[in-house]
């Protein structure tokens, strides 16, 4: 079991790194974003003037499926937040 348990960390690093990179890249002036220290999700908090139902419809049509904030937060807060998931 430690084997693949070793394994499957370097896989979900790369996978994390790899999200982490292309949000740098693309994101860096539309939102900020959690770095992980664990887990399979990274946060993103999207600028006032971002839109989540216009982010769901783009994410929509580009066939990336995103988890609003608004699902996570029992009082009705986190519209200027997804969850992104690197683990599938």
């Amino acid at each position: 079991l430690e084997p693949h348990i070793e394994k499957m960390i370097g896989v979900y690093r790369a996978k994390c790194d790899a999200m982490l990179s292309a949000l740098a890249e693309s994101c860096s002036s539309l939102a900020t974003w959690t770095q992980p220290d664990g887990g399979f999700f990274i946060w993103l908090t999207f600028g006032d003037g971002i839109r989540l139902q216009d982010v769901m419809r783009f994410a929509g049509e580009e066939r990336v499926a995103v988890v609003p904030g608004t699902s996570f937060f029992a009082d009705g807060g986190g519209q200027q937040h997804i969850r992104l998931a690197f683990s599938n």
